[in-house]
C-alpha cells in the first residue's frame, strides 16, 4: 500500500491565502488528513509484515490480524473522507 503525497499543495501552501477561506480550510484539512492516512498506511505495513513472523503465534497472531483489519478499515474510511472533502471544495 502506498502513501499519499501532495507535492503541488506543499509547494504552493503560501499561495492559499489568495483563495477564499472555505477553500483554504478544506485544502489544509485534506493535507492534514493525508498525513493521518499515511500514518495508518505505515501501521498497516507494520502489521502486515508481522503476519509473516513465525515467532508470533496463537492469540498474539490473531491480535495482529485484527489490528491489520482495523488499519485497513481506517485507511478506507480516511480515504473516503478525503474524497468527500475534495468534492466539497469550491471552485478556485
Amino acid at each position: 500500500m502506498k502513501t499519499i503525497h501532495l507535492p503541488y499543495l506543499e509547494t504552493k501552501i503560501e499561495a492559499l491565502t489568495e483563495f477564499e477561506q472555505a477553500y483554504q480550510r478544506i485544502a489544509l484539512e485534506v493535507r492534514a488528513q493525508a498525513g493521518q492516512l499515511n500514518q495508518e498506511v505505515d501501521l498497516a505495513q507494520f502489521y502486515f509484515q508481522k503476519t509473516f513472523d513465525s515467532s508470533i503465534r496463537g492469540q498474539n497472531h490473531e491480535n495482529i490480524c485484527k489490528n491489520l483489519e482495523n488499519a485497513y478499515r481506517n485507511i478506507a474510511s480516511k480515504a473516503r473522507y478525503i474524497v468527500d472533502l475534495i468534492a466539497k471544495m469550491p471552485a478556485a
